[in-house]
């Protein structure tokens, strides 16, 4: 096997084929880890736009018009194209929505984007971070935050907002 075969083989097992492209996955998504973050780095490591990252992605608009914006709705999406986008697995997926909690989530949900600055910068987010309870993050004893640190600014967690448009970065002042 000659060094293109290889390299062949290894595009074909990490880029999923959509409509005769190819998608770098992102990197892997740990366990619990929000769409969010799955999303953000998969636009990264793809150079796409908000715009580019929904059309692929979101499949339409619920009958409830109210929850058709929030990004934690796994009903909006298309899931066999996330998951072969991501190279995730179907319960991966699920996780990533609270769908192991969907009794409580209306109730718990923060509507804003809240996240760990150690995390961000390292380009994590996890769906336990939209919880209201969780003030601090455990693992590194930091409080989470709900806006940003330079322009005060809060994103709200949803499709339609600024939160897609600049990965891991205020949508308003770019920090």
């Amino acid at each position: 096997m000659g060094l293109n075969d290889f390299q062949s083989l290894i595009d074909t097992c990490i880029r999923p084929q959509l409509s005769g492209l190819s998608y770098s996955s992102g990197g892997a998504v740990d366990r619990y880890e929000s769409i969010y973050a799955a999303l953000s780095r998969f636009a990264l490591a793809n150079s796409l736009s908000k715009r580019e990252l929904v059309g692929l992605f979101k499949a339409g608009m619920l009958r409830d018009f109210s929850r058709s914006k929030d990004l934690g709705n796994i009903g909006i999406i298309n899931t066999e194209q996330m998951m072969s986008c991501l190279a995730i697995s179907k319960s991966q997926l699920d996780e990533m929505f609270w769908s192991w909690r969907s009794k409580f989530k209306d109730s718990i949900c923060c509507p804003y984007f809240r996240y760990c600055s150690i995390c961000a910068s390292a380009h994590r987010h996890y769906t336990v971070f939209q919880a209201d309870g969780l003030i601090k993050w455990p693992f590194h004893s930091l409080p989470l935050k709900d806006c940003c640190d330079y322009c005060g600014k809060s994103m709200c967690y949803e499709w339609s907002g600024p939160l897609l448009s600049h990965p891991f970065r205020c949508a308003y002042c770019m920090e």
